[in-house]
């Protein structure tokens, strides 16, 4: 999982296995260790409405409908609320990287073939 700050944004860029996870009704955590030695945890889970919680170091949010846009072509699913607006997209294939670094991602649209 990826997550991106940016003003009042939040952006979560997922993985094909964790996509498929969701797709399953199971929930995502991750886990970053800061250099200070402290810890930021993140988790996106299904629930019956948006939501983002922040709660000491620990951002948790919730979003309905995941398991079904799990198995669909949609890019993202995108909340707003006020100035704040989430974002959890799937992450597809950098143009300007290698294989390995694309590793887990989705196809880009961008390289398909056009008949």
């Amino acid at each position: 999982m990826k997550l991106r700050l940016q003003g009042d944004s939040v952006r979560l860029r997922l993985s094909r296995g964790e996509v498929e996870s969701l797709g399953h009704g199971l929930p995502l955590e991750s886990r970053t260790r800061m250099l200070s030695g402290g810890e930021l945890f993140v988790t996106l889970q299904a629930g019956p409405a948006w939501n983002a919680v922040l709660d000491g170091s620990h951002l948790a949010i919730a979003a309905p409908g995941l398991a079904q846009w799990a198995g669909t072509d949609i890019e993202g699913l995108y909340h707003s609320s006020g100035a704040s607006s989430l974002a959890i997209e799937k992450d597809f294939a950098c143009l300007h990287r290698d294989a390995e670094a694309n590793e887990g991602t989705f196809p880009n649209p961008a390289l398909a073939v056009k008949e």
